[in-house]
């Protein structure tokens, strides 16, 4: 939830290229049609697997 939270409110100061790359991690597949806009999300891992991966979505953290 707290990457969900971090993606949302970092959303407006990211880049374009930052923007699609995490469209890209989160998507699996995007259909857009006249009536429609159906997006297949990719398998987010319990709260339980990623307070032990300590792997996040969105780093905030400057490049070295």
């Amino acid at each position: 939830m707290a990457d969900a939270r971090e993606l949302y409110d970092g959303w407006p100061s990211m880049s374009p290229e930052q923007k699609r790359k995490a469209g890209e991690l989160l998507a699996l597949k995007i259909v857009i049609r006249e009536d429609l806009i159906a997006v297949d999300f990719r398998y987010l891992p319990t709260l339980k697997d990623m307070a032990t991966s300590g792997h996040s979505l969105v780093s905030t953290r400057a490049p070295s």
